[in-house]
């Protein structure tokens, strides 16, 4: 099951009705004033935002619970205010750590407030992966909460890319798992807001468990288990 994902931003996003997101969108929300997207330029400030952000401290613990080793090096791919890294390195210090999206801003405003590793500019569906390994580390790529921002075909290119580029392991952290009931509230609010006189814009798609396992399938991974949490899962995947 895949639907469209729709959402109403606090800022004005002059979308056509099926026009996704771009860099240039994204980094417009960084630099915003909304709590949930804007990257504070205050160290202090952004600290206090990412400690408030309960659910992603949960995401961290579980991920250092699974996958704690000194050798290890996660790859966060499209990390946006990089609250997540923020926990890992906070709970795990020695895992090696490096963040990357594709915004300019986004990566300038990170750099200021965040302190891991290594934080650079990637585009994932352009940019070789082997650009970010550490040849004597364990390294393992980690999507969250990304799963919206490609489609079928894209995540399935994405992935098989990944597989002839070396890429052994993957956490993956879907957004949502896509089910009846979230499908039912997703068309809720999609129609509160037009009656709102909120804007609509167009942010993906969301996926059901079962075609995401497909998708995995197809791009060349298996999941070799998931952690189910209170708030999501954790997928950790492997190359078939």
């Amino acid at each position: 099951m895949i639907i469209k994902h729709f959402y109403s931003f606090s800022i004005t996003m002059n979308k056509n009705k099926n026009e996704k997101l771009n860099a240039q969108d994204w980094d417009n929300l960084r630099e915003s004033e909304d709590a949930d997207f804007g990257i504070e330029t205050s160290r202090e400030k952004y600290i206090d935002n990412c400690k408030a952000k309960k659910e992603y401290e949960l995401y961290a613990k579980k991920i250092c619970e699974l996958f704690r080793d000194d050798k290890l090096h996660i790859i966060s791919l499209g990390c946006g205010k990089g609250i997540l890294e923020y926990h890992i390195k906070n709970l795990c210090p020695n895992i090696s750590l490096t963040a990357t999206d594709y915004g300019e801003v986004t990566i300038n405003r990170l750099k200021e407030v965040l302190q891991i590793d290594n934080i650079r500019i990637f585009d994932i569906f352009n940019d070789d992966f082997n650009e970010l390994v550490i040849t004597d580390k364990d390294n393992i790529f980690l999507f969250c909460r990304i799963s919206t921002e490609f489609s079928k075909r894209q995540w399935i290119e994405i992935l098989r890319k990944m597989s002839k580029r070396g890429a052994d392991k993957i956490i993956f952290i879907p957004t949502e798992e896509l089910t009846f009931r979230i499908a039912f509230w997703e068309k809720y609010w999609f129609f509160q807001n037009i009656l709102h006189g909120r804007k609509n814009v167009f942010s993906g798609w969301m996926y059901s468990r079962r075609t995401l396992e497909k998708i995995f399938q197809k791009g060349g991974y298996r999941v070799v288990r998931r952690a189910e949490m209170e708030n999501g899962v954790i997928i950790e995947l492997a190359k078939q």
